[in-house]
């Protein structure tokens, strides 16, 4: 038989649990919230980036990275940093849910320098959301390099950008905080994996 400190025990313990239970789930949906607001505005820099390149008056002339700042087999990235999130499809490790990442997520020390990796226009330098403080350089022949979460910004629209010019530095303006730089790389407004170009 149970004695009555060991019924307030256990009551205790689920009361405990359920409210960790509750919690979880709170987080969770606010989780989900913020992760459809991303995919909505990523689907909106898309369509942004294509009209923006459609309406260039002048041709930009296409600048792969030169091989200036390869160091044993690869690109510097735009930031010092470790790559904590890749491109492509992840896994939420407590809450299950799978999410798309467009772009790389590189982490850094807030105020670390972000460079370009390519030449280019810049087309777009403001807040957008889901991204927080935006960087997008078009770099031509329908690519695109897009550099978010920033702190500061160092350029504007329409400024011309060289392969490794400091552009602003690491931040956490975006939606989910975390202090990070977002790089992505398009290709007509559609995304590809930036670890292809960040390897010689």
């Amino acid at each position: 038989n149970i004695n009555a400190d060991e019924r307030l025990r256990l009551r205790d313990e689920i009361n405990s649990k359920e409210a960790v239970l509750k919690k979880v789930r709170g987080e969770r949906k606010v989780y989900e919230q913020m992760i459809a607001e991303l995919e909505s505005a990523s689907r909106e820099i898309e369509a942004m980036i294509r009209k923006m390149q459609g309406e260039t008056l002048e041709p930009i002339e296409f600048r792969k990275p030169t091989g200036k700042y390869y160091s044993h087999g690869r690109v510097t990235m735009p930031t010092v940093g470790t790559i904590v999130k890749p491109f492509g499809k992840i896994k939420h490790p407590v809450y299950g849910t799978v999410t798309r990442n467009d772009g790389i997520d590189i982490a850094a020390d807030r105020g670390s320098e972000i460079k370009a990796l390519m030449g280019g226009r810049v087309i777009f330098s403001d807040w957008f959301r889901g991204y927080g403080k935006l960087i997008i350089i078009d770099n031509g022949s329908g690519y695109a390099t897009l550099y978010a979460h920033c702190n500061d910004v160092f350029v504007s629209v329409g400024d011309e950008v060289y392969e490794g010019d400091v552009i602003g530095t690491v931040g956490s303006t975006g939606t989910l905080g975390e202090v990070l730089l977002h790089f992505e790389i398009r290709k007509d407004g559609n995304p590809i994996d930036p670890i292809t170009w960040l390897k010689g």
